[in-house]
This record gives structure tokens, C-alpha cells and sequence, in this order.
């Protein structure tokens, strides 16, 4: 099976996600709302996961990344304030 690319960027509500590392297990994503006044950011990391090729009214929608929703940060996804701390639960998935 062809590996499934992550994007090295991409944004959800606000935020700008830029790829920072990534293994055949597991990605950590630099988030950030790029906003001058709050300069939020923190790293999320999650275990990379294969959403299969389907079909969906017709439409062919090919096998992809899946990226976590809000609801499974704990379970195979966490943030983290700090980069060094990212790293650390990286490198135990």
C-alpha cells in the first residue's frame, strides 16, 4: 500500500497547522493562530491514522489522512505547550 502523505499545512477555526515531525506511527503539528496580539501556539500530536478510499454519492474519495476533531484529544491525540514535551509522547507511539 502507497504511504499517504500528511500535509506539510493546514488550517482549521483560525489556526494554522504546520507539520514539525512525523514517523510511520505518529505526526506532531505546530499550531498557531499567527495573530501578532495573542501569538497562541502549541504542538499537537496524534498517531497517524488511514482514512480508506471510499465512495460517497457517486463520488470516488481517495485513502487519506485522518486528522483528529476535538473529540479524540486524549485517546490518540494530545497538546502540548511546549515542543520538548510534544516530542517526549511522539517518541512513545
Amino acid at each position: 500500500m502507497e504511504k499517504i502523505k500528511a500535509p506539510s499545512l493546514y488550517r482549521t477555526k483560525g489556526f494554522i497547522h504546520t507539520l514539525i515531525k512525523e514517523c510511520e506511527f505518529a505526526l506532531i503539528y505546530e499550531k498557531s493562530d499567527k495573530n501578532e496580539v495573542s501569538q497562541y501556539k502549541c504542538y499537537e500530536v496524534f498517531k497517524r491514522k488511514i482514512k480508506i478510499e471510499c465512495r460517497i454519492n457517486g463520488k470516488l474519495i481517495p485513502a487519506h489522512l485522518k486528522l483528529p476533531g476535538n473529540e479524540v484529544f486524549g485517546q490518540w491525540a494530545w497538546s502540548y505547550y511546549t515542543l520538548d514535551k510534544a516530542i517526549a509522547k511522539f517518541s512513545r507511539i
